[in-house]
């Protein structure tokens, strides 16, 4: 999988817990709900990683030869993205596991519940 691809995910999935807020980064509306809001970040840096990812790969050809820290700047961050995206999937998974529907009373519609977790 292209490293673009990976970090596109990855922003995705930053966006995703982004909305879950309910339009908490919208301007006049205490976003931060008493803690600390790192996914608004997240999402700035998600999308900085992305162009400099889409650029190298556009730079950097096969048969290019690249110093050794180049090489292991750019797998570190492939492992360290690769670690947040499976922590995240985690994460909707538990969310998904926790989570029933208890009434739809309109078709298309549902009203869930959320199982309290210790």
């Amino acid at each position: 999988m292209k490293l673009e691809n990976i970090l596109y995910k990855a922003l995705e999935e930053a966006k995703e817990q982004v909305d879950e807020c309910g339009g908490c980064e919208r301007d006049g509306v205490d976003w931060t709900h008493g803690q600390d809001h790192e996914a608004s970040m997240a999402d700035s840096e998600l999308r900085d990683m992305i162009s400099n990812a889409s650029k190298l790969q556009n730079m950097i050809q096969p048969g290019d030869e690249l110093p050794g820290w180049v090489s292991e700047y750019i797998s570190l961050a492939a492992d360290y993205m690769h670690s947040v995206a499976e922590y995240m999937e985690g994460k909707q998974v538990e969310m998904q596991a926790n989570t029933k529907v208890v009434a739809a009373a309109t078709p298309g519609f549902a009203v869930y519940e959320t199982k309290k977790t210790k």
